[in-house]
This record gives structure tokens, sequence and C-alpha cells, in this order.
């Protein structure tokens, strides 16, 4: 990028009627021509205002060609290791959110786009590389990750002005997939509680408790692994979550929870107290220790998902889609019977600690039409208390349509 043709005008209608100095030069996105002004103070004359732009113009020209031979040589994998390194040592991102990053790029990004160079990228080489995702029968969620992950570095060093051109300008993002979400049938809830008494005995086992705290709390796996006994409140009946563990490349360690609606604190389903209770009395342990861990140890999270794992394939536990349980897939279930159940959006919203109500709709809203025909049947017998009306599944579904529907529009407003 050059920049040319500097003039000087003095702002007559300012105090001290100051000399400002513009510059131009074509944007290498919409090469268009535009211009940057930088008022000349000090400047005591016409001339010396000239003179003064001119040394001004010589440094954007200086700045600009140092940039530009500076990254000349820098690969997109190589920025993009600058740019993660630098967001931890501020402290922008967890260890466990740097070490994601780096493993998408590693797999979805470097294979593709790793030795182009990070100023050369234009906007065909992200369509190129967005197609090549497409075509290897990626998941949208794991292409939409992919896109996020490269343009945020792109937007990044474009607004810093580091690069001429950001190549996301102008591609829209992969579209989201369908957003179902796993749950199961009565029939497996009941099989996998029975597999986690077979195969754990008691809850005097910590993988017992692990499964019924991912089953009947829905809490994250950071979130069990890093649970511990001061967060139970066996008087009130209450679980707290205010840390988490999490992984980075020196392996595990506590964190504070995904964000800040994850601290939170919510009563306990009786299944899960008794469960608590019974190991508690078991261990008579102090209020560090970590409730599936060992005394002040908490168990890893690989460890954790090996176990579960381990137990899924043993027992053949299967969801509604006939895929392997997995302890996430628990927390799903958990919201989506707290939603077929009726419960309210925001105590729902609470437990799960989402970041907000609407969050906890559009995740899982949209796979469960049984709970629109719940509230539809509730609102019927409210207008009519004696009322025997039930709504049927093809209105409930008629219903959930425009529900929808308006949602989306509501969203594009």
């Amino acid at each position: 990028m050059l920049y040319y043709s500097p003039s000087v005008k003095q702002c007559l209608d300012r105090k001290g009627k100051p000399w400002r100095a513009t510059v131009y030069y074509v944007d290498a996105t919409t090469n268009q021509k535009k211009q940057k002004t930088k008022m000349l103070k000090g400047a005591s004359g016409k001339r010396d205002a000239q003179r003064m732009a001119r040394i001004w113009l010589d440094e954007l020209n200086a700045k600009a060609e140092q940039k530009a031979n500076a990254d000349k040589g820098k690969t997109v994998s190589e920025v993009i290791q600058e740019y993660e390194e630098n967001r931890l040592s501020i402290g922008r991102i967890e260890k466990s959110s740097y070490k994601k990053d780096l493993t998408i790029t590693k797999n979805y990004i470097t294979p593709y786009l790793g030795d182009y160079f990070f100023s050369s990228v234009d906007r065909n080489d992200i369509e190129e590389w967005l197609t090549e995702l497409f075509n290897r029968g990626l998941s949208s969620t794991t292409i939409r990750n992919a896109y996020a992950q490269l343009k945020k570095v792109y937007t990044y060093y474009y607004e810093r002005e580091e690069i001429e051109k950001n190549p996301f300008k102008g591609i829209d993002a992969p579209k989201s997939g369908s957003g179902k979400k796993t749950h199961l049938t009565k029939e497996q809830m009941n099989a996998f509680i029975s597999a986690v008494g077979s195969e754990f005995d008691s809850p005097k086992n910590a993988m017992f408790c692990g499964c019924y705290l991912a089953c009947y709390g829905g809490l994250r796996r950071g979130e069990i692994c890093g649970l511990r006994w001061r967060n139970i409140n066996f008087e009130n009946a209450t679980i707290t979550i205010d840390s988490a563990v999490g992984y980075g490349e020196g392996g595990g360690y506590t964190k504070p929870p995904k964000n800040n609606s994850s601290n939170r604190t919510f009563p306990m389903m009786p299944q899960l107290f008794e469960a608590l209770k019974e190991r508690y009395d078991y261990l008579q342990p102090k209020g560090n220790w970590f409730v599936i861990g060992d005394k002040e140890k908490f168990m890893s999270l690989q460890a954790f998902t090996n176990s579960f794992q381990k137990l899924a394939d043993d027992y053949n536990l299967k969801d509604i889609y006939g895929k392997r349980i997995t302890p996430h897939g628990l927390r799903h279930n958990f919201a989506t019977v707290g939603i077929r159940s009726g419960m309210d959006i925001a105590s729902l919203s609470l437990m799960l600690g989402h970041a907000s109500r609407a969050m906890t709709l559009d995740t899982y809203g949209d796979a469960n039409p049984d709970a629109l025909k719940t509230a539809s049947e509730k609102l019927a017998l409210t207008f009519d208390d004696e009322s025997n009306i039930a709504v049927s599944d093809e209105t409930a579904k008629k219903l959930y349509k425009l529900e929808k529907k308006h949602r989306n529009q509501k969203e594009t407003e």
C-alpha cells in the first residue's frame, strides 16, 4: 500500500487555526481511493505545514513497507500460532481454549492454507478452502468453527492495519446445521442407570457419582471433575459450580467455569442427593477434596472420558439416534427432559449455566416440538380450567413451525 498526494489546509473554524494534512491511498480490498488525515501541531504557516506533511508521508510509507516485508515470509500457520500465544500470554484465553484453537488449526486449516504466505491469501483461497472442508463430509459445526478461527485472526491484523486486505470480506459464514441434540428414551435412560449400578456397584465409587452428576445434574465434564465437597450443601440440597478442570499443553489444571453464567447454585434432584450423600458418608472428606477425585487430586478429564466410554461400549448404551452415549450427551438429555417436562426456561438456563435464556431456547427448543405441545395444552387449560382439550401432534407441529418462523423473523429485524 502506497500513500501519495499530500496536501495541507488550515482549519479556520477551530481554535488556534491549526493546519491539517491529508494523504491518499487505494484500499486493496475494495480498490477504492481513500484518505488519511492528521493534525499538524506546531505548524507556523503553510510552508511549514507542507514540510511536516511530507515527513508524515515518508513515515507512513516506510511503516507500510516495513509491515509488508515483515509479513512476507510468515505463513498462515505461523501467524495463527503467534496470535494464539499472544492471547494466552495476556490472559485473553485459558490454556484449554488455546489448545482447542490450535487443534482446529492443525486439523482443518494447516493442511490446506498453512504454508500460504499470510498476507497473500485472497478471497478465492478462502472459498476453495471451505469447499475442500465441505467435500470432506465434515459437519457444519466443524466447518463453522474452522471458519471462525481463521476469520478472527485475519480480522485482528486487518483492523490493526498490519495487512492491506481481509480475504474474508464478502464471504458469508457457512450455514449452521439442523441443531438437533441427542437425548434418550425412557428405556435408554433406565438402561444407563442400570449399567452404572452394575459396573460401579454403589456411590462409594467415584465414577458412579460422576455419571449421576452428568445424568441428574447436567454438568459439563470439566465441572464434574472440578467439583469439590465444599460445593455440596446437603442442608439446603444444593450444588454450587465455581470451578472446573481444563486441559492445556501441560496437562490438566483447575480454572474458573466456562463463563460468568456458569458460576451457579441450583437444587439437587433426589437421585443425585442420595448418591452424593452416600459417598460423603463413606469418605468423610474435607471441604477441599474433589468429589470424584483422590482427596485433593482431581480425576483427569481423559480418565473420566475413558471410564465412561468403556461403560457405554461394554453395555452397548445408545442414544435416540443410535450413537454411543457420551457425558455431554447426558447434558443434552438433561436439558431435553427439562423442556419436555414444561420446566420454565429461566430455571433450566440457570441449572445448565447458559449465558442467556435465549441460548437455552436456541439450542434445545428446535429439537422438541413436544415442548410447544406441552405449553399449548397448558395454555388451553388455563383458559378453561375444566377443559379436556388436548393438542394433537399435527397441530403441535404447525404451532411449532409458526413459533420458529416468528423467532427467525425477530432475529433478522
